[in-house]
């Protein structure tokens, strides 16, 4: 349920008043939201995020462009490519257009809303983060945990200096079942005097309709089966002829 509350305040003729308004969630231990503590440490950390959003007028970091997946199912495998639009075109605003994109994360599941991929908890054992299959990243000395921004005990992982590429081969699959794909780039945050912003990345949209039937999907997002190659079917080669006369 929700719960939203005010206080009186005058409001002559003619005069617009404008009012902020946050709705928050968490999981938090009951024993504790039970004590004379009230005590819920989830809820309050997002109430400071809020809070600090709030405060500098609405202005917080975005993450990098959007890319656009594609994915090409073969026999026992499934090709994943993207373009570099991410790579070359993010600009973030709270750093004056500088581009801080870091990496690209890929996530796969078997389920239409990732649940499957969701396997990394916060301290209190909340559910909070997906768990990639695949993670490339700039050469730019950027690496381990972004320690300098947690939320409940979770640093973003930055990656390793791996590199990046716009390919991934999945051959960790069955043939015939549905795969769902999503891939995200990330940024490296805001490491600053004032705030800290922890890193950021792209969201993995999938919308249903009432029967579950996907109606659709972002396109960092890609659904596909994989399938063994219909019986007799060569894969197609070119010959190169000679056709001088002797």
């Amino acid at each position: 349920y929700t719960i939203f509350g005010t206080g009186p305040f005058p409001l002559p003729k003619g005069r617009t008043e404008r009012i902020s308004m946050a709705e928050l969630h968490s999981y938090d231990n009951l024993a504790g939201l039970q004590s004379s503590e009230h005590s819920a440490p989830a809820l309050f950390q997002k109430k400071q995020i809020v809070q600090g959003i709030y405060e500098s007028d609405y202005r917080f970091a975005q993450p990098p462009r959007l890319p656009t997946l594609r994915a090409i199912p073969g026999d026992g495998q499934v090709t994943l490519i993207w373009d570099d639009v991410a790579d070359k075109f993010t600009r973030e605003p709270l750093l004056k257009g500088k581009n801080d994109f870091e990496g690209y994360k890929l996530y796969k599941a078997t389920d239409k809303h990732f649940l499957d991929a969701e396997q990394i908890t916060d301290m209190y054992g909340n559910i909070i983060e997906k768990k990639p299959i695949f993670q490339c990243d700039l050469k730019d000395g950027k690496v381990g945990a972004a320690s300098f921004a947690q939320f409940n005990g979770i640093s973003f992982y930055l990656g390793d200096d791996s590199g990046i590429q716009h390919y991934y081969v999945d051959r960790n699959v069955e043939n015939g079942r549905t795969y769902y794909y999503g891939l995200a780039a990330y940024d490296y945050g805001i490491e600053g005097k004032v705030v800290n912003i922890m890193p950021s990345e792209n969201n993995l949209v999938v919308a249903l309709d009432e029967q579950e039937n996907v109606r659709y999907t972002g396109r960092n997002v890609q659904i596909v089966v994989p399938k063994q190659k219909a019986a007799g079917y060569v894969s197609p080669s070119i010959e190169i002829l000679d056709n001088e006369s002797s």
